[in-house]
């Protein structure tokens, strides 16, 4: 029954997936894909299944250091209004 949710999205060529369990109890399980072709997964009632895409840490950096520059900008330029 899980494969039937997930593998179409884990088996996904273009990007990798990282595949969460979280059951009733707070713990979390990480599920492979040799598990989903394997089926050796039990989920039972209450448990959540969480499909994480990769992200990219590159892109998330940029963004961090455009974010960084335009803050100390806009800093430097409310110094010299104050001025």
């Amino acid at each position: 029954m899980l494969t039937t949710f997930i593998y179409p999205v884990a088996a996904s060529a273009s990007q990798r997936h990282h595949i969460l369990l979280l059951h009733r109890d707070g713990t979390f399980s990480q599920i492979e894909k040799s598990d989903l072709e394997n089926k050796d997964i039990t989920v039972k009632p209450g448990d959540e299944i969480f499909v994480l895409p990769q992200v990219n840490t590159k892109s998330r950096q940029i963004t961090k250091d455009i974010t960084e520059v335009l803050y100390q900008i806009a800093i430097s330029a409310r110094a010299l209004v104050l001025l």
